[in-house]
């Protein structure tokens, strides 16, 4: 029903960026080339922290782990983070030097670390728990309706990478605060954040995909149009058409994502 609560897995990864944009534009983060250990201590002495926020952005930190898992440094990682199992600082510190690479170029590999990563920038930048900042900014200004919420680790820290929970009509509300804020028509902090977000930033080793912004993922394979998306495993997936001005919303209980880029770029067609 309208209540019900839609996980987001994956697409949370976005609003995490969203979040760090939100902390770049209110002046606590003070650049993205700053390195990651500068506002979070905890990150000292690992790859995760030397990394810039902007290569944490980008999943570009320089630290590989198995592209088999979904993002996930070992298979059972969501799970034992939910069930309070391991905190999320342990699984930085013991896979931050899995397959290490240099921190330079173009490096790009899916992983949960570098969103983990920017969890702690966020927190030791605002003060606040990414819960807590994320409601004071993108939430508000998304106008949503009722209580959204991530799954915590055994530490209190949210498992930023993939474990949101909305209503259906409020997800609509966090796409509508991505497009609004992108056309808007007067320049700003936040708009220029999103449209970098959203943007080619890097080349995506993806079947689905051929590039990556900030935790978004752009240029679809099937559509071949020039947008943009959210995604999450199972078929979580929301589209931004910005040149037509359209956006699709999908939840699933199954992987099925091709159904929905067909659909889209059908829609866009017509």
């Amino acid at each position: 029903n309208e209540n019900h609560k839609f996980i987001s897995m994956s697409m949370a990864k976005s609003l995490t960026a969203l979040a760090i944009g939100e902390a770049l534009c209110a002046g606590k983060i003070s650049s993205l080339n700053d390195p990651a250990q500068k506002y979070a201590p905890e990150l000292k002495g690992l790859v995760l922290g030397s990394a810039k926020i902007i290569d944490l952005l980008k999943m570009n930190s320089g630290v590989k782990t198995s592209q088999n898992f979904h993002g996930n440094p070992y298979p059972t990682s969501g799970d034992d983070l939910l069930f309070q199992r391991v905190t999320t600082l342990e699984i930085l510190k013991k896979y931050d030097n899995s397959g290490f690479q240099s921190l330079f170029g173009n490096t790009w590999n899916y992983s949960n670390l570098d969103t983990d990563a920017l969890n702690y920038v966020l927190r030791g930048s605002t003060g606040l728990s990414l819960g807590d900042w994320y409601a004071a900014t993108v939430a508000k200004k998304a106008g949503l309706a009722s209580k959204s919420y991530w799954g915590l680790d055994s530490n209190g820290v949210e498992i930023a990478p993939s474990i949101y929970f909305a209503t259906l009509r409020d997800w609509a509300r966090l796409a509508l605060y991505i497009r609004d804020a992108y056309k808007n028509p007067a320049d700003s902090c936040i708009k220029d954040f999103i449209l970098q977000a959203t943007k080619n930033q890097i080349q995506a080793r993806s079947s689905e995909f051929k590039h990556y912004g900030y935790q978004f993922f752009a240029s679809n394979t099937t559509t071949i149009m020039n947008d943009f998306w959210m995604v999450g495993y199972a078929g979580q997936r929301i589209g931004f058409n910005m040149d037509e001005d359209k956006i699709i919303l999908n939840f699933s209980w199954a992987p099925d994502p091709e159904r929905t880029y067909s659909l889209f770029r059908n829609w866009i067609k017509m």
